[in-house]
């Protein structure tokens, strides 16, 4: 039996590493050079609620959408296992996939005067390989509580979203360039080990 402690933390880590808040730091720099502090800290609580609001819609009726297309969800969790590798790989080499974030996004970032769910939220934050990890999380909750906690690990990564955007400036000054790579390549291990996961537990569920 899966101990709920082991299984929360599991959930936590998981879509702490997806969601890449601290990966998000540089970007959420760089599109609002010139917002004060308190407009900062605005546009991070707007992003983090819209965050909690994208993926909690997704671990929910996730299901809906899969039996709509006739997808089967070990299909769709081999998919989001081949993302998740996809996204990992990169973050294994310091860089932002451009499954989350492309040059145009960047460029329209800097134009636009609300960035908080366009670009941020969605698709930096809440983009397809966070939407995979919360569906096939979701569909493999067999026991009530292992919903709630899935719930729980979006809420909490959510604030996490807050939190971290919020300190984006003191954080980028004490981690720098060196930091900030050291601790990108250690949530791609684990997103490479989450993502591998998913294919072969996908794999398994095909064959059963």
């Amino acid at each position: 039996m899966t101990d709920p402690l082991t299984y929360f933390f599991t959930v936590l880590i998981s879509l702490f590493a997806v969601i890449d808040p601290l990966g998000a730091v540089p970007i959420f720099l760089l599109i609002t050079p010139e917002k004060t502090a308190k407009t900062r800290l605005l546009i991070a609580a707007k992003s983090a609620l819209a965050v909690l609001v994208i993926l909690v819609v997704f671990a929910l009726f996730g299901h809906w959408v899969l039996a709509y297309f006739s997808i089967s969800p070990p299909a769709f969790e081999i998919a989001g296992g081949l993302i998740l590798i996809k996204l990992a790989y990169d973050l294994l080499w310091a860089r932002l996939s451009e499954m989350r974030f492309t040059t145009r996004e960047e460029e329209e970032g800097l134009t636009k005067r609300d960035v908080s769910l366009i670009p941020l939220a969605m698709p930096l934050l809440s983009g397809p390989g966070a939407i995979a990890t919360v569906v096939v999380l979701s569909h493999s909750a067999v026991e009530p509580w292992m919903t709630y906690a899935l719930l729980g690990g979006i809420l909490l990564n959510s604030l996490l979203v807050f939190v971290i955007l919020g300190l984006a400036n003191p954080l980028s000054r004490l981690l720098k360039e060196t930091g900030s790579a050291l601790l990108t390549r250690i949530m791609g291990l684990i997103l490479m080990a989450v993502g591998v996961q998913f294919v072969v537990s996908g794999i398994d569920k095909l064959y059963e």
